[in-house]
C-alpha cells in the first residue's frame, strides 16, 4: 500500500475545503500579526480570489458587530433597576451587620464562683430577701438551699458579688444585731 500524498501543486480541493483552508490560513495569519492593516488584508483577499465587493461586505459586517449598542430602556426599567439596587444594598448591609456582630467579641464576663455560706442568726427567707438585689445585678447568678442543710446558702456568682453578699450578711448577723438577738435563747 502506497500512502503517498499528491504534490501540493496538483492536489485538488473541493470549493468548501478550499474555503476552509483559506479561512484557517487567514486566522493563523491574524494570530501571528502578519496582516494588521485593512489595505494589506484587502490585497491578500484579492490575491486569494475574493472579490472586492465581498471583502467590503465582510468588513462592514465586522465593523457593525464592534459598534456598541446602547441598551433600550423601557418606561419601567429604571424604577425596577432602582428597586433591585435598593434591595440588594439592603441585603448587603444586613449581611455585613450580621457578620460584624458575629465577629465582634462578646463582653467579657467575670469568672463565676460557687460558695456555701452558713447562716448564724438570720432566717433563710430573710437572708434571701436581703441578698436578692445584689445577685439580680448580673445574669447567671444562682442561690439555693437544701432540705438537709436549710441554714446553708449555696451561691454561684462573680467574686465581687460574693464578697458583697458576705459583707451584707455579716453586718446583719454580727453579735448584738437584731437578727441574732431574736435567735438567741432567753
Amino acid at each position: 500500500m502506497d500512502q503517498r500524498r499528491p504534490a501540493p501543486e496538483v492536489e485538488l480541493l473541493s470549493e468548501q475545503d478550499a474555503a476552509r483552508v483559506l479561512a484557517r490560513a487567514s486566522e493563523l495569519d491574524a494570530t501571528h500579526g502578519s496582516i494588521d492593516r485593512v489595505a494589506d488584508l484587502r490585497a491578500a483577499a484579492v490575491e486569494a480570489g475574493i472579490s472586492s465587493g465581498a471583502f467590503d461586505a465582510a468588513l462592514g459586517e465586522l465593523r457593525a458587530e464592534r459598534r456598541p449598542v446602547a441598551p433600550v430602556l423601557h418606561g419601567r426599567a429604571p424604577r425596577a433597576l432602582r428597586r433591585w439596587l435598593v434591595t440588594t444594598a439592603g441585603a448587603v448591609v444586613l449581611v455585613a451587620g450580621l457578620l460584624l456582630a458575629r465577629m465582634s467579641p462578646a463582653p467579657a464576663r467575670p469568672p463565676m464562683l460557687e460558695e456555701a455560706i452558713l447562716l448564724r442568726c438570720l432566717p433563710t427567707a430573710d437572708a434571701l430577701a436581703l441578698i436578692r438585689p445584689v445577685l439580680a445585678r448580673a445574669p447567671d447568678t444562682r442561690v439555693h438551699t437544701t432540705a438537709q442543710a436549710p441554714r446553708v446558702l449555696t451561691i454561684r456568682a462573680a467574686p465581687e458579688q460574693i464578697r458583697e453578699v458576705r459583707a451584707l450578711l455579716d453586718r446583719h448577723e454580727e453579735p448584738g444585731s437584731p437578727a441574732c438577738m431574736r435567735a438567741a435563747p432567753q
